[in-house]
């Protein structure tokens, strides 16, 4: 091997694995400028949540064929499960729909036994695998409060913030319905297809 020169990885990862380190480098920055994000709308450049799979009521589906319909608000969370909040959101659900609003709720760590426990678990949370969570946990504030709640543009930008322990907490299901309205407006740049969906 030459000196200074960086040997190839061709044989050591494969193209899923390469693209498993592009999208944690992707992830790592935006999660790092979507943490200075609060609750205002920002139309500025912004850090987008790569495409993931996910299940719910037992059918996979992806962010981006979620986006096709309009904007989405992802949940976070962690312990304790924030039952009072998806209760909330679970009853504002016919409105969320009627807004064009779709919401995603990830667990970052083992609820589903007390959730089910606790509540009937809304259909709007989903199972995602590990790499996925480990993903979306670096877009999750270190002192949210338990929570953290990312507004996606249909391009899957971060358009807006809310942890529940900010000032003013999280927003209300009329204001989040406001917003995705404001959301639904902004145009977007073409969008990218260099991402890798697991």
């Amino acid at each position: 091997m030459d000196e200074g020169v960086m040997p190839g990885y061709a044989g050591v990862m494969n193209p899923n694995q390469r693209w498993d380190v592009i999208n944690f480098i992707r992830a790592r920055a935006a999660g790092a400028r979507a943490s200075e994000m609060g609750p205002e709308i920002t139309t500025a450049a912004a850090s987008e949540v790569p495409d993931f799979a996910f299940e719910a009521g037992g059918v996979q589906y992806t962010l981006r064929q979620m986006l096709e319909t309009g904007p989405v608000l992802i949940l976070l969370f962690g312990p304790p499960v924030p039952i009072a909040r998806l209760q909330q959101l679970a009853a504002a659900q016919p409105r969320f729909i009627d807004a064009g609003l779709r919401v995603l709720a990830v667990g970052l760590g083992a609820f589903a036994a007390e959730i089910s426990e606790r509540a009937r678990a809304p259909l709007f949370i989903v199972d995602v695998s590990s790499e996925v969570t480990f993903s979306l946990a670096l877009f999750r504030a270190t002192e949210d409060g338990g929570e953290t709640e990312l507004l996606l543009d249909r391009g899957g930008n971060v358009r807006a913030r809310w942890t529940s322990n900010m000032p003013g907490g999280l927003a209300p299901p009329g204001s989040l319905i406001d917003a995705a309205e404001r959301v639904s407006r902004i145009s977007l740049s073409a969008p990218s297809h260099s991402g890798h969906t697991h």
